[in-house]
């Protein structure tokens, strides 16, 4: 099967309106992208995927959150603290914040968008950063390499 096809994940509050206004913006999800993230599903709402989409589904800010590992506190700070002007700026700007995310995750989740760790890899494999120099290439690496460490407290994987 391809990714995406099958069973679909439906999003809570879309009306009309967003769908005239946001033609972009789909209507359910690809259920194989929520999968890994039931877990987040479960302690962030106490109820299955499943019994989520029998009462309607998720919406795409409460999608964002378990996708991304995030609680309920987490939504309701992020909304708050949105530079907006008004309460409903706010929560309508960090909506629209999380529609962007949903949009490029099924993208990436399909293999229409390439992932952060694709290009990431695709750019250190192909980067060219010495002119065809190699010893200019690995000086600039090795630099990298340094201020990644210094920076992250963390070692790079080996052959990196």
């Amino acid at each position: 099967m391809i990714p995406g096809e099958g069973k679909r994940f439906p999003i809570l509050g879309i009306d009309q309106r967003d769908i005239e206004n946001h033609p972009e913006r789909p209507r359910n999800v690809p259920w194989a992208m929520l999968e890994p993230f039931e877990g987040n599903a479960k302690k962030n709402h106490d109820q299955s995927l499943q019994r989520l989409a029998e009462r309607g589904g998720l919406d795409v800010t409460e999608m964002v959150a378990i996708i991304e590992g995030h609680t309920i506190r987490w939504l309701r700070d992020q909304a708050e603290s949105s530079p907006a002007r008004s309460p409903r700026e706010r929560g309508s700007k960090f909506e629209d914040e999380c529609w962007d995310k949903v949009i490029e995750y099924v993208k990436q989740f399909e293999g229409i968008a390439a992932t952060e760790l694709e290009f990431l890899r695709w750019f250190y494999q192909t980067a060219d950063f010495g002119g065809g120099y190699e010893p200019a290439k690995q000086a600039i690496l090795e630099e990298m390499k340094r201020s990644f460490e210094k920076t992250t407290g963390k070692k790079l994987p080996d052959g990196y």
